[in-house]
């Protein structure tokens, strides 16, 4: 799901102009450019989800995991 400031950012003005000479076909340089293009947009999005807090839902799941391995069978 694409939230809407990378929707804002995916824009077809931002994204990488292919080389079209051959149907099919994209430049050496094109190509690069187009992984470094999708790179920084990962980056970017991965990014802001790092950033975001852990769920307490989730924290009170890994510390019922924690306390059943630590308990003596």
């Amino acid at each position: 799901m694409v939230n809407r400031k990378m929707q804002e950012r995916m824009r077809p003005s931002d994204q990488i102009k292919l080389d079209r000479s051959e149907p099919g076909t994209c430049s050496s340089a094109s190509n690069d450019e187009t992984e470094d293009w999708i790179g920084r947009q990962l980056r970017e999005l991965y990014d802001e989800t790092l950033n975001e807090p852990i769920p307490d839902r989730l924290l009170d799941l890994l510390k019922q995991i924690e306390r059943k391995d630590t308990e003596p069978e």
